[in-house]
C-alpha cells in the first residue's frame, strides 16, 4: 500500500468518524428536540381546539343571556326575594277594584321557612332505628335527635285576606286572584252574610286564607353574625 493510498484511507476514515460524531452530537439532538417541539405544538393545537369551543359556547350564551335575564325576571316577579308586601298591596287593592269589592285588609303572619317533607320523614324513621348492643340485644329508640329538615331555599307567609262586597264581585275577585303575577296558593276561605233588620241581605264578606312565597338571596356566610327573624306587620288596605 502506498503512502497516498494510505493518506486516502485514513482522511476517508476521519470524514466519516466526523459524519458519525456530527450525527450523534448534533443532528440526533437537534432531531430529537425537533421531535418534542413537534409534539408541543399538536397538544398546543389541541388546547386551542378546546378553547375555541369554550369560547363558542360562551359566546352562544351570551346571545341566550337577554332571554334567560327576562326569564329571571319573570320569575322573580313569582317568588321575589324578599317578603314584598307593599306590592302585594297594592296588586290586590288594584284586583279589587276592578272587582267592584272592598279590600278590608290584609294580615301577614311571620315568614315560615319550607322544608322537604319527605326527607323530614327519612331523617324521622332513621333516628328512630333501634340500635343493638354488642350482646345483640335492641336498646330501643337511638338516643341521638333527627337533624333538621333540609330547607328548600323558600320562605312562605300565611295571609289572610278580608274583602266584602256583592257575590258577583267576589267571584270576580277570585278569578283575577288566579292571574296575580305572584306566586299564591289559597288553601280556603269563608264567605258570610248579614242580613239587616227589614230582612233584606247586605254584601258579602268573604275571609280568605292564602299563602304567598319568596326565596331569599343566600348571603355570604359571616363569623359570628347572629341570626334575626323579622316579624310580618299587620297591613291594612285602603278603602274604597
Amino acid at each position: 500500500m502506498t503512502r497516498t493510498r494510505k493518506w486516502t484511507l485514513g482522511t476517508a476514515l476521519a470524514i466519516v468518524l466526523l459524519l458519525l460524531a456530527g450525527w450523534f452530537l448534533v443532528i440526533s439532538p437537534k432531531r430529537s428536540e425537533a421531535a418534542e417541539l413537534t409534539d408541543q405544538a399538536a397538544a398546543q393545537e389541541q388546547a386551542n381546539t378546546v378553547l375555541r369551543g369554550k369560547i363558542a359556547v360562551l359566546k352562544s350564551q351570551a346571545e341566550d343571556l337577554p332571554a334567560q335575564e327576562a326569564a329571571l325576571a319573570a320569575m322573580r316577579q313569582k317568588l321575589p326575594a324578599n317578603p314584598a308586601l307593599p306590592g302585594l298591596v297594592r296588586s290586590l287593592s288594584s284586583i279589587a277594584a276592578k272587582s267592584g269589592v272592598v279590600l278590608v285588609g290584609i294580615e301577614p303572619q311571620t315568614p315560615v321557612v319550607m322544608t322537604d317533607p319527605a326527607a323530614a320523614a327519612a331523617a324521622a324513621a332513621a333516628a328512630a332505628t333501634p340500635t343493638t348492643t354488642t350482646e345483640g340485644s335492641e336498646t330501643g329508640a337511638a338516643a341521638t335527635a333527627a337533624p333538621p329538615a333540609p330547607e328548600l331555599g323558600l320562605k312562605m307567609i300565611p295571609v289572610t285576606i278580608e274583602v266584602t262586597g256583592s257575590y258577583f264581585d267576589i267571584e270576580q275577585f277570585f278569578n283575577k286572584v288566579e292571574d296575580l303575577t305572584r306566586s299564591m296558593l289559597v288553601s280556603g276561605f269563608t264567605i258570610q252574610s248579614d242580613d239587616t233588620a227589614e230582612g233584606a241581605t247586605s254584601d258579602l264578606t268573604a275571609e280568605i286564607d292564602a299563602r304567598v312565597f319568596f326565596a331569599p338571596v343566600p348571603a355570604p356566610a359571616a363569623s359570628g353574625a347572629a341570626a334575626t327573624t323579622a316579624t310580618a306587620p299587620t297591613t291594612t288596605a285602603p278603602t274604597s
